[in-house]
């Protein structure tokens, strides 16, 4: 409900703004958004001193991390803003130049960002992770993890809107036209 009050609101003031100033705003806005995941775990150390999977009911209450982290607006902010970002360049219908080279580089970064956070062994209790658990690294993780897969995700969705300026489709229909041959390409992905 914050979210639908008051970022509706913040966008159409930020795509009055002229350029591209609205957009450095939205990016301004996303990098500060992780002092307050910080400034939050650290007002709640339970949150990060606790190993994440004994969040459970019979051992410490997963509403103390719920509460605190999950649902709170300040601290689900970061993503948020990437899709204003997101829709700010859509509205704008911001070119984005991607080279065939470069739109390879966004797509393997952007899937190694989200990969490495969505696989993130907080959810094995005899992962690497845990074996020296660290608190410190710990927080460093629950700060990042949200906006950092939540930006690997924004750099896919950019790679795809831009079609890799042809690369990324044509990568992708070399593929297909070299592992199947060029019909069963055209007959399977049209859009390739």
């Amino acid at each position: 409900m914050q979210f639908y009050l008051i970022l509706p609101l913040l966008m159409g003031w930020l795509l009055r703004m002229p350029g591209r100033v609205g957009l450095r705003v939205l990016q301004a806005l996303f990098v500060l958004s992780f002092v307050p995941v910080l400034a939050t775990a650290l007002r709640y150390p339970v949150t990060y001193e606790t190993p994440f999977y004994l969040f459970h009911p019979q051992r410490v209450a997963p509403a103390l991390f719920l509460d605190v982290m999950y649902f709170q607006t300040h601290t689900r902010i970061g993503p948020l803003l990437l899709g204003l970002i997101w829709a700010w360049m859509r509205h704008r219908d911001v070119a984005l130049p991607t080279p065939p080279a470069r739109g390879t580089a966004w797509a393997l970064g952007g899937a190694l960002l989200a990969l490495s956070w969505a696989y993130f062994p907080v959810y094995q209790q005899d992962s690497w992770y845990y074996q020296h658990f660290s608190p410190w690294l710990n927080l460093a993780g629950q700060v990042l993890h949200r906006n950092l897969f939540c930006l690997g995700v924004l750099m896919l969705v950019l790679l795809v809107q831009a079609g890799g300026a042809g690369g990324w489709r044509q990568a992708c229909g070399h593929f297909w036209a070299g592992a199947y041959g060029d019909h069963f390409r055209k007959w399977c992905f049209p859009c390739i």
